[in-house]
């Protein structure tokens, strides 16, 4: 086991996402928990503020266009009642927005083009800032792809089952073999959550998209269970999902 700075005790940090657009914010708290946080998402200041009673949040990710109050006029109102970080997410690219909201309190203030490496460095940042005694723990890493260079993730179409680089075997259903075999056709091209619930035969309604992120989110977790190898599927922010290794489709036994 190494101690690494961004081995940080971070399941313990939780972190609000306040977006009103559900897919982007999705993206962003699936991320972030993928990512070892504890990130919860609302589309409202209401909402966040009904969470608050429940909750303590660390860090709040503030979208400025939200339908009831501004994201800055909700930063102004934690600011007088927390320590926490804020970070805003925006698509305002403009100086005087900017300018605005980081002398109202902002510690960050990130473009929606930003990657999503991106916002997770500035949550380390700003959360080293604002908790410096924040312990390091020894966390066992998975095994990662890159250790694997010469080896490819087989999709068996006929078995229907997924075998990892390191010679593991999934048994997947039918929703996971056509959303593994799309990505597989299309590798490090993003390809849109709409793409693949017309290739799953669904209509492109919230509950299908949340039950599609869903899906991932479990197959992810499973095969990381089996394998201790994560699967190199990435969320492309606001767009979809990508594969971002070697692939194979086997198409007979």
């Amino acid at each position: 086991m190494k101690l690494q700075p961004d081995s940080m005790a971070t399941k313990n940090i939780h972190i609000a996402v306040v977006e009103d657009d559900l897919r982007l914010c999705n993206d962003l708290v699936e991320f972030l928990n993928l990512r070892n946080f504890s990130a919860q998402g609302f589309n409202s200041a209401a909402k966040l503020y009904q969470a608050l009673l429940d909750t303590n949040f660390d860090l709040f990710l503030l979208d400025i266009t939200l339908p009831d109050e501004s994201g800055i006029e909700v930063m102004t109102w934690l600011r007088t009642r927390s320590q926490a970080g804020m970070i805003i997410i925006t698509a305002l690219t403009d100086n005087d927005t900017q300018l605005t909201c980081l002398n109202a309190g902002a510690d960050a203030y990130l473009t929606k083009n930003a990657t999503l490496e991106i916002i997770e460095a500035t949550c380390h940042g700003v959360l080293r800032r604002i908790k410096p005694n924040l312990e390091l723990i020894p966390i066992a890493e998975p095994i990662r792809l890159s250790e694997l260079k010469s080896q490819a993730w087989l999709l068996h179409k006929t078995t229907w089952h997924l075998e990892t680089p390191n010679g593991y075997q999934l048994s997947v259903n039918q929703t996971e073999m056509i959303f593994l075999e799309t990505l597989f056709q299309f590798t490090s091209t993003p390809v849109s959550r709409a793409n693949l619930l017309v290739r799953i035969g669904k209509p492109d309604t919230l509950s299908n998209l949340r039950n599609l992120d869903n899906c991932i989110s479990r197959l992810r977790k499973k095969i990381l269970h089996l394998s201790a190898l994560e699967i190199p599927i990435r969320t492309n922010y606001a767009v979809g999902y990508l594969f971002a290794g070697n692939s194979s489709i086997i198409d007979h036994q």
